[in-house]
């Protein structure tokens, strides 16, 4: 859970880097102090990334701390078809789902049980699917 805490962190103040910069552009703009006339779209272009990036990585984890804080997690069982060269994300049936580094890796083809937050499919808990609980 620290671990999901501390990703969202960053990933927030990603997005606040992201909305920074298009505000900086946007100044410059407003003072007319850009130089080139393909600057002058350097705002919508950061805007444009900050707005997709908050959709697909922050707003889904912000969503997901609710059942994070209390333990309610979604489960699903499968067989491992890849693991991502970071270790950060694995495959699971044609599902993909982000997972801590540092956590022990699943093998390719090991059949597992995955307990995940719903919105942004981190892993919380991960077992083998033949000791696994179904309780």
């Amino acid at each position: 859970m620290k671990y999901f805490i501390c990703n969202l962190l960053v990933h927030i103040f990603i997005f606040i880097l992201f909305t920074a910069v298009t505000l900086f552009f946007h100044e410059r703009n407003r003072k007319r102090k850009t130089l080139h006339g393909f600057m002058y779209f350097a705002p919508l272009f950061f805007a444009i990334i900050a707005v997709v990036y908050a959709l697909l990585v922050p707003v889904p984890r912000i969503l997901d701390l609710k059942n994070v804080m209390s333990k309610k997690y979604t489960s699903y069982t499968g067989t491992v078809e890849s693991v991502s060269k970071l270790k950060n994300t694995i495959t699971v049936d044609d599902e993909t789902f982000f997972i801590n580094p540092a956590s022990k890796m699943p093998k390719i083809g090991e059949s597992i049980r995955v307990k995940y937050t719903g919105y942004s499919h981190y892993v919380m808990e991960l077992e083998s699917a033949e000791t696994a609980d179904y309780n």
